[in-house]
């Protein structure tokens, strides 16, 4: 059994099956090569073939991290994000000074997030099969690797890990998912029903029928960014969702030999070591499936709703344009010759009416990067990132299944995203910076193949493989960052361009008024 004891009889006789020495999932994990029953964490893991973190380490794709001593450290990250949101704030206040004909700039910057927070939804799961491989030996690759990590990941794990101690496992992540997107609703739809009270209350009267104009639109308002947020939180954590809900489903599961004769299996719950798969060894297996089944209909409903209503609400919005189009010519027709400017005058102010047709905000934030005949494109785009996060999680990056869905799925993609050109064209950049995204993926893919298939490759091969690896993934991000600072660029550009614009607009009405007097 290759333990070393000082006691060992040699006259011992051992008829029963012997203990199968399993490889731990991550080589650095494990002091021992593999090949010894007895196993030996490396600091900072523990439990079932080391797979667990420590208590004073944080986990982030798999690999453990110390937490730090000071607090300062945490302050520091807060102030970073901190900047972040005040960078975002100031973008949005800049959006309000400058006219409508100018926002491409801002579509330009939401594609820009969208693709770069696409590419990582999708990513962050592939690079955390990649910390199981035996890349080259070069502290550089290492080094390289976590800077392609996302340190972002990092500031989030740290406070509830270190701080919080809050070590969830799957089931428990799943849990509290939910529970934000059930208190996000919640809390919307309380704001909403709230600010319905406050205005009758303010007005004195019982029926939302009697109140002014003023505060229907007041509760417009609120209802459209009730929505909005509501749809931001769902949106944002579909991926997240998706991927959780899948790593509790029944057949996410990796089964183990404990001996090795092949008699005695167990199976485990691939995302998490500590849990078994069997109900023997899992009393709450019934909770857990029916957490699964619940998490596996927002999976499916969530964006097969948004498609329904998205394409009712723009079915509505055409068919009010359309009577308003209609309305407006048939009212310049029927008008006598010198009635016609003023009633074109009256039409144009007739603001109200055509304000509020509109699709709604979070209805928008979908389709705003796109051309009108593909406003579905984004709902496509999720479906693509939930399959990939399915067969990631479900049958494991090492399988050959995974390997060819994925491989189809992004060849798929890129051809359809380079022929059918979906989105503006005030936005080509961004749309080769996404065809360059799914290439980026595929290519991550496969990579991973080869290097799991590294003990039948020649050295240099696998290193050659391993630096197209980090220099694509890394062009990606530098693409997306050279794009977005571009875009600031041109935003405060034209910003200070409608400034002096108006400098020069009032310097000339103050000529005019001083003349005149």
């Amino acid at each position: 059994m290759k333990i070393k004891s000082e006691n060992y009889d040699s006259n011992t006789r051992y008829d029963n099956s012997m203990p199968m020495a399993i490889k731990c999932p991550r080589k650095e994990s494990c002091l021992n090569e593999g090949n010894e029953v007895e196993t030996q964490c490396a600091e900072g893991y523990e439990g079932f073939l080391c797979a667990e973190c420590s208590g004073n380490y944080y986990p982030v794709f798999d690999r453990c991290y110390e937490c730090p001593d000071s607090l300062w450290n945490y302050l520091l990250e807060l102030v970073i994000m901190a900047l972040f949101i005040a960078i975002f704030c100031l973008l949005t206040y800049v959006r309000h000074r400058i006219t409508s004909k100018k926002y491409g700039i801002f579509d330009s910057i939401i594609a820009q997030v969208k693709i770069f927070l696409g590419f990582w939804q999708v990513m962050g799961g592939l690079f955390s099969a990649l910390d199981e491989i035996s890349w080259p030996d070069s502290e550089l690759f290492g080094n390289i690797l976590h800077i392609m990590e996302m340190n972002l990941l990092h500031v989030l794990a740290k406070p509830h890990y270190c701080l919080l101690n809050w070590n969830f496992d799957p089931y428990e992540k799943f849990l509290t998912g939910f529970s934000i997107l059930l208190g996000t609703a919640f809390i919307s739809a309380a704001s909403y029903w709230i600010t319905i009270l406050v205005v009758l209350r303010r007005n004195r009267v019982t029926r939302l029928s009697c109140i002014p104009h003023k505060e229907v639109k007041l509760i417009e308002k609120v209802k459209d960014w009730c929505q909005l947020v509501t749809f931001l939180v769902l949106f944002t954590l579909y991926p997240s969702i998706c991927s959780v809900t899948f790593q509790i489903c029944p057949w996410a599961c990796v089964p183990y030999d404990l001996d090795v004769d092949k008699t005695i299996k167990a199976t485990f719950v691939r995302a998490d070591l500590r849990y078994r798969c069997e109900g023997d060894h899992n009393p709450r297996k019934q909770l857990y499936d029916g957490l699964f089944f619940v998490g596996m209909l927002y999976v499916i409903f969530f964006p097969v709703t948004l498609i329904i209503v998205m394409y009712r609400s723009l079915k509505k919005l055409a068919i009010k344009r359309r009577n308003t189009m209609t309305k407006d010519e048939s009212s310049t027709n029927n008008a006598p010759c010198n009635e016609t400017t003023e009633l074109l005058e009256s039409n144009n102010n007739f603001k109200p009416d055509q304000s509020s047709i509109r699709c709604p905000k979070w209805c928008h934030f979908l389709i705003e990067n796109y051309r009108p005949k593909y406003w579905y494109w984004e709902m496509i785009e999720l479906f693509r990132k939930m399959i990939q996060i399915f067969f990631l999680t479900v049958f494991g990056s090492g399988n050959d299944v995974w390997f060819a869905v994925t491989i189809l799925i992004s060849c798929s993609f890129i051809v359809a995203q380079a022929s059918c050109v979906p989105m503006k064209e005030s936005l080509n950049v961004e749309h080769w910076l996404q065809v360059f995204s799914l290439f980026s993926i595929l290519f991550n893919v496969v990579v991973f193949f080869l290097l799991n298939c590294a003990d039948s490759l020649h050295s240099d091969t696998l290193k050659i493989a391993s630096i197209a690896l980090y220099v694509i993934n890394g062009l990606i991000i530098f693409l997306i960052l050279v794009n977005f600072l571009k875009s600031l660029y041109d935003i405060f550009k034209k910003y200070t361009k409608a400034k002096e614009d108006d400098v020069i607009l009032l310097n000339a009405a103050n000529f005019d008024k001083n003349d005149r007097d």
